[in-house]
């Protein structure tokens, strides 16, 4: 039953089941009506009537979603759970995303080997909030198929109506295609973050969802995973996962034997696992050091004959710390290979 039911009286309903059975059109019935598509099919299924639909303008394979059994459908249903709409009550569903990953849809549309056209909408002058978070404004790219088999198909797949905040992880996904569904979603509602300084991966999505991959992430990419409320919105969670090695396995997990997946994105994922040359001054050239590389091996004797870092750290009025690194090999490696610690 639709969500937001018009009330009408049998001699409507009687006249509307008429109109429609005399051949008036379906969209010619809504606009007399003043009903929704979902309306419509109400009264007329009450009434024993088969709702035909609107004539369909464009054509697509309407079996695609029936079985969930290659890389491209998981993926692609992973990215409809993150910037999907499933609209029921209008038998269709939609995905926008930004111009410069328009090309993703183009894959889509081609899978589902759709005849109709991608639209572009024009930039919004306002941010706009999305899932308790908010956009800049921008051209996007939108797909949108009317087709009642596939958007009720998604509906029992897990996309559901107005599904932000009570979508589900789909557990009965098979397991050797959990990373592509996982990295369609991460292309819809994840970030991969890459700087200088830090390496950061990031979902949002519904508690229970997020929960879900949590666990999933800790399992497969032994990574320690931290989840928290959203900033604007506390039915929302956030779930990051820090450290380029940590990173790395979980990049290395979602693009594993990939062939469908945003662009842009995927170039952020290839510098993660790119290996991370270190360019440091060793030993004494760098800045403000208090010790010489002459001072190592008078260090390494000193510990070697008993003496506590803290003993040593005094003595060349460096932080213990200095020495412990020293003594642990993790500094003046140069050095210490040279004269090793007994």
């Amino acid at each position: 039953m639709p969500l937001f039911l018009i009330f009408m009286e049998d001699n409507v309903i009687a006249k509307l089941v008429s109109d429609y059975l005399n051949g008036k059109t379906n969209r010619a019935i809504q606009e007399e009506y003043n009903i929704s598509p979902g309306t419509m099919y109400h009264y007329l299924n009450k009434q024993g009537v088969h709702y035909k639909g609107q004539p369909r303008k464009y054509s697509v394979d309407e079996s695609y979603f029936d079985e969930i059994d290659c890389e491209s459908k998981a993926y692609f249903l992973g990215l409809l759970f993150a910037d999907g709409c499933n609209d029921t009550l209008n038998f269709s569903f939609k995905i926008s995303l930004q111009q410069r990953d328009g090309r993703i849809l183009d894959q889509f549309k081609q899978a589902l080997k759709f005849t109709g056209p991608i639209l572009s909408r024009e930039p919004q002058t306002n941010k706009t909030p999305i899932q308790g978070r908010c956009v800049n404004g921008g051209t996007q790219h939108l797909l949108r198929i009317y087709s009642s088999k596939l958007s009720k198909r998604l509906s029992e797949l897990g996309c559901v109506r107005r599904k932000s905040f009570v979508i589900t992880y789909p557990e009965w996904l098979p397991d050797s295609l959990v990373c592509h569904f996982l990295r369609g979603y991460t292309d819809g509602d994840g970030c991969l973050h890459l700087n200088r300084k830090q390496c950061k991966f990031y979902l949002i999505g519904s508690g229970a969802f997020i929960q879900s991959v949590g666990l999933i992430l800790s399992r497969k990419c032994n990574v320690n995973v931290k989840i928290i409320n959203h900033h604007s919105q506390e039915r929302i969670k956030v779930l990051s996962v820090s450290g380029r090695n940590q990173v790395r396995r979980i990049v290395s997990f979602l693009y594993k034997d990939a062939s469908v997946y945003i662009d842009r994105k995927k170039h952020i994922a290839d510098a993660i696992l790119e290996p991370t040359v270190i360019n440091k001054k060793r030993g004494s050239e760098r800045k403000g050091t208090k010790l010489s590389d002459l001072d190592i091996p008078k260090i390494v004797q000193l510990l070697g004959n008993g003496y506590s870092t803290r003993k040593v750290a005094e003595k060349f009025g460096v932080a213990n710390g200095t020495i412990r690194a020293i003594k642990d090999r993790k500094t003046w490696t140069h050095i210490t290979e040279i004269h090793p610690l007994p």
